[in-house]
């Protein structure tokens, strides 16, 4: 299949979505007037990633419809006559349907759904671009590595942060400037080499292409790396330099850098690299072996944590914590094994598996991310894969399958 490289706009994705909460709205007044006029209508609509606090799917979900009392029963098909039937009759002009409580396109191979994945991945992406969470998110820099153009899509503000995460990323110990009022420097960069502490001032402008960095702004960061004693400066715009301002910074090359959207995507795939390496290297079976012999390490690293799961069933699921960040958690899944039995292995108890020779029998370890959950400012469960893991007690874990 040929396709187009025409792309919607993100306010042409947002009219569809409000035609098709319009019409949902329509629907479900009309119904409820007719079938249930004494009760209220009451549900909201949420995005996929407000609801399950979790990164879109590939296959996008474009709206959720989250109900109770009567709605519920009439989507679910239990008062005769199905909501579902005659919202999908209704939205079926605009290429929308209607599973459960998820709406989804019809040509999931269309521009359109091309375009709504972009679109909500885009989302998600700016809500992760923070310190604490770009250490476990390669798709961040994954992104901008191959859609550098993306850069100036970001706020000023949210460029900077970008750029901090980036070099963070990159080994990089750094300081972001206030926003406004910075005496020129937006981020500082702090390394180690041979000779002690390097000290790089850098200074970023999210300006359009055709808005190029003039000469002026490239010796103004100049004189502040002169006053400030810093080792260098770099200078990083989603523009381009003219060339009065690139003769200037050749001439002075040990001392001022200059960066464009390039230079910025390379970092990225640098930085996306960097993540897989390290995640790749706290699965291997060495490694989860030394963290279950930390029985009382600080933190959550080495920590085993259970879910249970199942439609009327209980199943148990296990995992350990491989890395921690103030606000993440990257886990592990191991197997788990039956403790207690009723002679048919049908329900009893559990246990996850730690020995060595059951887990090197383990084809690919599962790895996956979890936000942490708190109470009352206190760490309580891990949020992953839409599922609330809590800290293992130590304890079997009962489970029934019949």
């Amino acid at each position: 299949m040929v396709h187009s490289n025409f792309r919607y706009t993100d306010s042409e994705l947002e009219e569809k979505i409000e035609s098709l909460k319009t019409i949902v709205k329509s629907v479900i007044e009309k119904y409820g007037s007719e079938n249930y006029p004494s009760e209220d209508n009451d549900y909201v609509f949420r995005s996929y990633s407000e609801h399950h606090d979790d990164e879109p799917p590939e296959k996008p979900c474009i709206l959720m419809l989250l109900s109770e009392g009567w709605i519920l029963e009439s989507l679910n098909g239990y008062s005769g006559t199905s909501l579902t039937d005659e919202i999908n009759e209704a939205i079926e002009h605009i290429e929308f349907y209607l599973v459960e409580d998820s709406f989804y396109l019809m040509d999931d191979e269309s521009e359109l759904s091309r375009s709504f994945h972009d679109y909500f991945e885009w989302r998600w992406i700016c809500d992760l671009i923070a310190p604490d969470y770009s250490s476990l998110y390669e798709e961040i820099f994954d992104r901008f590595s191959r859609n550098p153009s993306d850069l100036y899509k970001l706020s000023p503000r949210k460029y900077e942060e970008f750029l901090e995460v980036v070099f963070q990323n990159n080994g990089y110990r750094t300081v972001l400037g206030k926003g406004s009022n910075d005496g020129g420097v937006d981020l500082r960069l702090y390394s180690n080499d041979i000779v002690g502490e390097s000290v790089t001032l850098v200074q970023a402008k999210r300006y359009k292409i055709e808005n190029p960095i003039e000469l002026q702004a490239v010796q103004a960061l100049t004189a502040v790396v002169d006053d400030q004693k810093a080792n260098r400066g770099l200078f990083v715009t989603t523009s381009r330099y003219l060339p009065c301002a690139k003769e200037f910074a050749t001439r002075h090359n040990s001392r001022i850098q200059l960066a464009s959207s390039r230079e910025v995507a390379a970092w990225c795939h640098s930085a996306s690299c960097k993540i897989i390496r390290d995640k790749l290297l706290l699965v291997e079976l060495e490694q989860i072996r030394k963290l279950l012999q930390r029985i009382n390490s600080k933190g959550l690293e080495g920590k085993i944590f259970h879910t249970t799961w199942g439609y009327n069933c209980t199943n148990n699921s296990y995992a350990i914590v491989v890395k921690e960040t103030k606000w993440l958690a990257l886990l592990v899944r191991i197997p788990e094994k039956i403790h207690t039995h009723d002679g048919y292995e049908q329900n009893g108890t559990n246990l996850p598996e730690t020995s060595l020779e059951a887990l090197s029998k383990v084809d690919k370890f599962h790895v996956f991310r979890a936000k942490k959950k708190f109470y009352e400012d206190r760490f309580a469960h891990l949020w992953g894969e839409r599922q609330l893991f809590s800290l293992w007690d130590g304890k079997p874990n009962y489970f029934n399958s019949d």
